[in-house]
């Protein structure tokens, strides 16, 4: 994209599908956030303060690792 030579049209697409990818991982990030709040309401836990995405990469917050499909 930061070719000057490449035609104009490649680099809109280029921009295009970095902005769609952003977007992507946006709406990822907010479905998983939903996701864990809607299980530690089922488990009775308390809301967290922080995203809990990154409780399912270092493990949960009773300290076991949780698995990933």
């Amino acid at each position: 994209m930061s070719d000057p030579a490449s035609p104009p049209a490649a680099r809109v697409a280029a921009a295009t599908s970095i902005l769609g990818f952003a977007r992507e991982s946006i709406e990822f990030d907010d479905v998983v956030e939903r996701l864990c709040t809607l299980d530690r309401r089922a488990q009775g836990e308390a809301e967290p303060a922080t995203a809990c995405w990154r409780e399912v990469e270092e493990g949960s917050s009773t300290g076991q690792k949780e698995e990933t499909v």
